[in-house]
């Protein structure tokens, strides 16, 4: 009778470790969102120039808003903006 009150869990490692098969899962998934089949709206997320990159750290740890997902904007990296 010394279980009574026991608990416990089980933790399973649900992280995939299969590379290339990520990376498939990955084509899939934008080949959706390019197609319109997944509308992926809903999903509470913010963009970060990638000169905001250190706002965007700490907004992922503290999580204003409710945000669940950060982006970094890369597409203007190298980009010289003299012109």
């Amino acid at each position: 009778m010394q279980l009574w009150n026991y608990k416990a869990i089980t933790m399973i490692n649900l992280h995939e470790r299969r590379m290339d098969y990520m990376a498939q899962c990955y084509r899939e998934a934008f080949d959706l969102l390019a197609s319109g089949q997944w509308p992926f709206t809903n999903l509470k997320h913010k963009v970060y120039p990638l000169d905001q990159f250190d706002v965007a750290m700490a907004e992922i740890i503290t999580k204003p808003g409710g945000i669940i997902k950060g982006l970094i904007d890369c597409t203007q990296w190298g980009q010289d903006d003299s012109k």
